[in-house]
Formats: structure tokens, sequence, C-alpha cells
């Protein structure tokens, strides 16, 4: 295939990434990136702008959801048909949903 582009650069910043391990894209073309030693997920749109963090180390956001929803090295991310989000991560051993 030929190349289209690249987008994100080394740093724990928001768009940010340090060990993307997981990508997966939604219905309305967003990518989500498993943001591994970040501790988190990314989103962006389809030309790689930055949309929105989801996990435990983005700065200034409390988790209500305890060990549930705080995400620990997330390694595979997928978008089910009606719009779920869903992470596997290595730390707790588990595989989160969200909505």
């Amino acid at each position: 295939g030929t190349f289209v582009r690249a987008f994100g650069s080394f740093g724990s910043g928001l768009a940010q990434l340090c060990n993307p391990s997981g990508v997966c894209v939604d219905g309305a073309d967003n990518i989500f990136v498993a943001d591994s030693d970040n501790r988190r997920v990314q989103k962006f749109r389809n030309d790689g702008t930055f949309v929105r963090a989801l996990g435990p180390s983005v700065i200034g956001r409390t988790d209500p959801f305890g060990m549930f929803g705080q995400i620990g090295r997330p390694r595979g991310v997928c978008v089910s048909y009606d719009g779920a989000l869903f992470v596997s991560e290595i730390t707790n051993n588990l595989i989160h949903e969200f909505c």
C-alpha cells in the first residue's frame, strides 16, 4: 500500500504516545489508540486531531469506577457495532467496556 500519514509523538502529554500497542477505528472513522505505557486510550479524528483521553493517567480526572474503569497498560482496543469501546489490559488482567 501507499503511505498516507503518521501522527503522534513520543511523550506523556495529551496526544503524545508511549508504546502504542493497539489501534481500532469506529463507525465514524475515529481512531482509538491503546497508549500502553501512559495507561490510557486516546481518541483521534480520522485526520489525526486529538479528541480525548480515557484512563487514570489523564491529568485532573477522577475515576468513580475504582479498579474497574482504571486502565492499566492497555494492549488492545475494539469498538462494537453499537459504539461500545472494549479495552484489554495486562496490569489487572481485565477487559473493560465503556459506553
